[in-house]
């Protein structure tokens, strides 16, 4: 139980990871909206997926975090946990989305999507094939999933804020 205590504090450290990276998502999901910044759309991708890791990552840790005896019995703590994996969640759909309508273009032979889980690919391709009716929804409607992870931000940073400095801490 120590050991997970242990590594459970570093999920104060490793946070800030997935903030910045989302945050840098969203601000590129906003800029290739205008032909000047177009060229940064093969950036997409990436971004969210790296979003995506680091937001399980720090999941991870927060569920080892949140085992102390000093975090029993705390709804806040619970709020917090339910909202951060919510926010891990939203970020790997915004992946998995960001994939579809910009595939990477230099998937390993040995790790590509056909490869891993070959008969799930297989099962979904077409709802999820490149043109289908998620890509095009998810184009025309990516203000909505993006201002999710804003707001899911936003609310588990608001949430762990209050665990760490207390509730008044901003009006004091």
């Amino acid at each position: 139980m120590q050991s997970i205590w242990f590594l459970g504090r570093f999920h104060v450290l490793i946070l800030h990871l997935p903030l910045g990276i989302l945050t840098l998502a969203v601000a590129l999901e906003i800029l290739v909206r205008f032909r000047r910044f177009k060229f940064l759309e093969s950036a997409l991708a990436p971004t969210w997926i790296a979003g995506a890791i680091s937001a399980l990552a720090t999941v991870a840790l927060g569920l080892m975090h949140a085992t102390e005896e000093s975090f029993d019995d705390i709804p806040a703590v619970e709020a917090h946990g339910l909202a951060g994996t919510t926010l891990a969640a939203a970020a790997c759909l915004m992946a998995i989305l960001r994939i579809r309508l910009h595939p990477l273009t230099a998937w390993p032979s040995s790790a590509g999507p056909e490869k891993i889980g070959s008969r799930i690919n297989r099962a979904v391709r077409s709802f999820f094939a490149p043109g289908a009716a998620l890509d095009r929804a998810c184009d025309k409607l990516w203000s909505i999933p993006v201002a999710g992870v804003v707001f899911l931000m936003v609310l588990t940073g608001h949430l762990g804020g209050s665990l760490t400095h207390g509730d008044t801490y901003l009006a004091q």
